[in-house]
């Protein structure tokens, strides 16, 4: 019997986990998602680049937020909590990850389904030196970059998430919007114990983390 609630791989300074992710109603595919967070964390690519990366004032906007786990990792983020808008269908969950992340003392909202209204609650979020992430599929990497091109174009969205990358059909037509942004997708790989991101080819093996040409090329 799965149980109703699992820890979170990633701890605090106390080695004690950051969240409870509580069980959803619908359960397809909760026990393989039990497994990988006890080996190790769904999506722990993106989980670890999120956790170097956020602070107070930063925004991510989780578009694929599935049964919470980055949503509630960036929350929980050891830098300064950001604010993060989850867009999910199922207002039960949502209500679900809101309790989890209260337990905490973090923040979720609601991303509202109309684009301009995203963008205008990312704007009154983002603080003036705040920067912008985006964990989204695949599929709609090309309109979330149509939506946030003003963003992309004054460097504030600093990276598009993408956890399905080396495994979805849609990836070659998000790797040529992101291409023709100016971004670059990016891979976690371990050099020396130390996690680096490193361009990845055509075809990616891993999660893909891609950031603006700019800051890849410039090191």
């Amino acid at each position: 019997m799965t149980a109703s609630r699992i820890p979170s791989a990633q701890v605090n300074v106390d080695s004690q986990p950051r969240f409870h992710l509580p069980a959803p109603t619908a359960t397809d595919g909760w026990a393989e998602a039990v497994a990988e967070e006890a080996d190790g964390g769904v999506a722990a690519d993106i989980r670890i680049f999120l956790d170097a990366q956020l602070g107070e004032g930063d925004v991510l906007v989780d578009l694929d937020p599935g049964f919470g786990f980055v949503a509630l990792g960036a929350a929980t983020a050891p830098g300064g909590l950001p604010t993060v808008l989850v867009r999910t269908a199922d207002s039960d969950r949502l209500t679900q990850l809101r309790a989890a992340a209260d337990e905490v003392a973090a923040v979720i909202e609601d991303a509202p389904a109309d684009r301009a209204a995203l963008v205008k609650l990312v704007d009154t979020r983002l603080d003036e030196q705040g920067r912008l992430f985006v964990h989204v599929n695949s599929a709609e990497a090309a309109s979330t970059l149509t939506t946030f091109r003003e963003h992309a174009e004054s460097g504030r969205l600093v990276a598009l998430c993408i956890g399905d990358a080396h495994r979805s059909p849609s990836w070659a037509n998000a790797r040529q919007a992101l291409t023709k942004a100016g971004y670059v997708a990016c891979g976690i790989v371990e050099q020396q114990g130390q996690a680096v991101l490193t361009p990845q080819g055509d075809r990616p093996t891993a999660p893909v983390i891609a950031l603006p040409s700019e800051l890849v090329n410039g090191g």
